[in-house]
């Protein structure tokens, strides 16, 4: 967790030891555990969206449509 071994690991492996001061790792540790989240909560594909307060769920771009008009009467 100390960030002189992660950029001394980052050069080692061949990459500019400044990417740990980027914002790019927490970005990766941000993306795993979003994923976990998401796995626990059934999702499969993108985009998805559950509307927490019901657990109403809609998956792909074309139930765009059906989310907002299921969001029109809550």
């Amino acid at each position: 967790a100390e960030d002189a071994v992660i950029a001394e690991a980052l050069e080692h492996a061949g990459y500019d030891p400044m990417l740990s001061m980027t914002g790019m790792l927490k970005g990766a540790e941000t993306y795993a555990q979003n994923l976990e989240e998401a796995l626990k909560a059934g999702v499969f594909g993108a985009p998805f969206y559950i509307v927490t307060e019901t657990d109403e769920r809609f998956w792909g771009q074309d139930r765009l449509d059906m989310l907002d008009a299921y969001l029109g009467t809550l």
